[in-house]
């Protein structure tokens, strides 16, 4: 962390007064731009180098560890693409570094339908619900991730008010289980 502190000018004299010490998050000194520029660089670089073990396992929905998110993070600072700061702040804002790159370069479409074949199987479901579950599975190719509030918002509104206008009380709550799933293999359990 780095520190700074707020000098007063006292009025009566000329003296400068020190005034209180602010611990200052070094992630939050890269601008707007330089923050967007590097998730671009990080986006493109880890397109290019997807055969990297770790991004195969990421891809695949396969569970990280906290040693698979070190030589990520290893791995984009010896190429330099990113600074400390900048993985920092990636991880605050994303919750967690590995969700962070998972929203960069999404989740294998295989690996995506691979989640929802056991739901799908399990019960006669309509066009519309299976058209409804190929969304969610298109999003999660894109975006890696899927928050079970985005159900509610477009593309999937306009399919469905909510998935519960689609599917059952315990089949939502199953959408929402293997999503939280596929978000919790995205981050690494952290080290005892």
């Amino acid at each position: 962390m780095l520190c700074s502190f707020i000098a007063r000018r006292s009025p009566n004299s000329c003296a400068d007064e020190l005034g209180e010490l602010i611990e200052v998050d070094p992630a939050l000194l890269l601008t707007r731009d330089e923050f967007q520029q590097f998730r671009l660089r990080a986006r493109d670089f880890l397109r290019d180098h997807e055969d990297h073990l770790t991004m195969q396992r990421l891809r695949r929905n396969q569970p990280l560890t906290p040693a698979d998110l070190d030589e990520l993070q290893r791995f984009l600072l010896s190429h330099g693409v990113g600074s400390e700061q900048a993985i920092q702040r990636a991880a605050q804002e994303s919750n967690g570094f590995g969700l962070f790159i998972r929203s960069l370069v999404g989740l294998e479409r295989n690996a995506a339908k691979e989640v929802f074949a056991d739901f799908l199987a399990d019960g006669t479901h309509t066009a519309n619900q299976i058209r409804y579950i190929n969304e969610i599975i298109n999003e999660l190719t894109s975006r890696g991730v899927l928050e079970a509030t985005r159900l509610y918002e477009p593309p999937f509104s306009d399919l469905a008010q909510g998935p519960e206008s689609l599917f059952s009380a315990a089949e939502v709550d199953d959408i929402c289980h293997l999503l939280d799933l596929i978000k919790a293999r995205a981050t690494a359990p952290k080290a005892a």
